[in-house]
């Protein structure tokens, strides 16, 4: 080797000059290197000016805390807890009758609704809870109340639909997790019975004296619905939207054209298991729907889907995909005699629900749950429902072929 010439590096770095000699022997070279300098991206120019989430909003956090008789230092009992939230309120009620305002959502919530001995969780107690919390969050004079309510308003100011950008989404959902869970160890003060943060609780559902089911319970997902109220969820879903925007545009464009279509012909094009249609096709016309002819499994499951969009919580949009799910599984059950019907089988029958429901942000909503869900929930039914849900929007987004239009009678 003699003469000029440039060897570039994997990493970017490039050496121009001249080199002499063997690769075997060492080479020579004379010249300059010149290192590749990576402009820095626009997310780190931005996250270097963000506060650390567990550090922000600590003084409405720490308020809480001092009301509730909770020090850095160590935390006070339950007992404790419960004597300076009543007489947190006390000051709070009295306060609002000197002022003579009103002081609706007061009343008993100084009370604990279990007693202090019982170290038992069971279903009973949870829903007990929950009442309990329900309360105390929608009541602006508790301290629970009120923190969320300052958590709100900081969040929508940090927030606004007027500044937002998709780079943003990643600091909000960063936010909401630290508020979740500095919230939770509040919750837990009260309720030490509550599952410790990043545990997971079976319980046992007893809906009638011979069905019991089991319930997983986690703390992180108990009290993410208090805490993503409308003004919140609004934000988040926002950016969720901008996010993937490209990406629904595609999937809403593919769900018209499918949806053009009958039912017959789109179930033969999805595939979808002959006996769902074969004793129904009186009820079918050329123009008509599967389930126009009367009270299906498949217009229920539609419409427990429709419902995704209108939840807030994560755990709560999945439901409603389970609900779905359990009501094409029934109708399985109807039409197939011989057994269960396996995944393979119905897969094509939900992918044709999820079709039929036209939800038009599906990939945002996905991605919101993704993001959202407790990860301790992740393995059971609820991420067996987002692990489909995922799949048949990416069926939709992928799929090549196009339904045929073809005669009814040419698919019996």
């Amino acid at each position: 080797m003699n003469g000029p010439g440039v060897l570039r590096f994997s990493h970017g770095d490039v050496l121009e000059g001249n080199f002499l000699g063997q690769w075997t022997d060492g080479v020579k070279v004379s010249g300059v290197l010149r290192p590749h300098h990576t402009p820095p991206s626009l997310h780190r120019c931005v996250k270097k000016y963000w506060q650390q989430t567990d550090n922000k909003w600590r003084s409405a956090f720490d308020h809480c805390r001092q009301q509730l008789g909770m020090t850095k230092i160590k935390d006070p009992s339950q007992h404790k807890v419960w004597e300076c939230l009543g007489s947190a309120l006390q000051a709070e009620r009295e306060a609002v009758q000197y002022f003579q305002r009103p002081c609706d959502g007061l009343d008993g919530l100084e009370i604990p609704p279990i007693a202090h001995s019982d170290n038992c969780l069971n279903w009973e107690n949870y829903c007990t809870i929950k009442n309990y919390l329900h309360k105390a969050f929608a009541c602006p004079l508790h301290p629970l109340g009120r923190l969320v309510g300052c958590l709100e308003d900081a969040f929508t100011d940090s927030y606004q639909e007027e500044v937002s950008h998709k780079l943003l989404l990643n600091a909000a959902v960063e936010e909401l997790k630290s508020f979740n869970q500095r919230l939770y160890q509040i919750v837990l003060a009260l309720f030490p019975i509550l599952p410790e943060e990043g545990d997971l609780v079976d319980l046992q559902v007893n809906h009638t004296n011979t069905n019991t089911q089991t319930q997983s319970i986690s703390g992180y997902s108990l009290v993410q619905r208090w805490l993503l109220t409308p003004q919140i969820y609004s934000l988040v879903h926002h950016f969720y939207l901008i996010n993937n925007q490209e990406r629904d545009q595609q999937y809403q464009s593919r769900l018209y054209n499918w949806n053009q279509h009958a039912d017959l012909p789109l179930m033969s094009f999805l595939e979808v298991n002959t006996n769902f249609w074969a004793s129904d096709i009186s009820s079918i016309s050329d123009r008509g729907s599967f389930y126009e002819g009367g009270k299906s499994a498949f217009k229920e499951a539609i419409q427990a889907l429709q419902q995704i969009p209108t939840h807030f919580a994560p755990t709560k949009k999945l439901h409603s995909a389970v609900t779905c799910w359990s009501l094409v599984r029934e109708l399985f059950s109807q039409k197939i005699k011989k057994g269960s019907a396996g995944a393979d089988e119905m897969f094509p029958a939900f992918l044709f629900v999820v079709v039929r429901a036209n939800i038009s942000h599906l990939g945002a909503e996905i991605n919101l749950i993704e993001d959202l869900l407790d990860p301790l929930l992740s393995n059971g039914s609820l991420g067996y429902m987002l692990v489909s849900l995922k799949a048949c929007y990416e069926q939709i987004l992928t799929e090549k072929r196009e339904p045929a239009r073809r005669n009814i009678n040419m698919l019996i």
